[in-house]
């Protein structure tokens, strides 16, 4: 079952189409339908979208679980690393782009340094010439 949140997060994000069109895509997908049958075959299920607007709904969702998944891998690493804070954990679930989540999680991870850490970790330094 799909949750309520990420439907609502999916219909927010694709355009000319209802809650309810949305949710209707998502469950067939979930059942194991593929975009052409549900175009050609579901229609009155989706209220006759085509092929165009359910590949828009399905990349929509992909995106949508793929923040959702990181957010998570965030939250446990900061909790992990000793880092997080109410204020960071706060800004990490109100992300809405995985760039976003990115960009708050950086300056706190080990590889968050701008310079590679693994050349002088290995001996190696700039005055060897490489």
């Amino acid at each position: 079952m799909i949750e309520a949140q990420t439907v609502s997060l999916v219909a927010q994000n694709v355009t000319g189409m209802t809650k309810r069109q949305v949710q209707a895509v998502l469950n067939l997908m979930d059942d194991g339908n593929t975009v052409p049958f549900i175009a050609r075959y579901r229609k009155e299920m989706t209220g006759s979208l085509d092929e165009v607007q359910i590949q828009a709904v399905e990349d929509e969702y992909q995106r949508a679980t793929a923040l959702a998944s990181r957010k998570q891998a965030v939250i446990k690493a900061l909790t992990e690393q000793g880092k997080l804070s109410p204020a960071l954990q706060q800004a990490v679930l109100a992300s809405t782009k995985l760039q976003d989540v990115e960009d708050i999680y950086l300056p706190t991870s080990k590889s968050g340094k701008l310079r590679p850490w693994w050349p002088v970790s290995r001996g190696w330094s700039r005055s060897r010439g490489g």
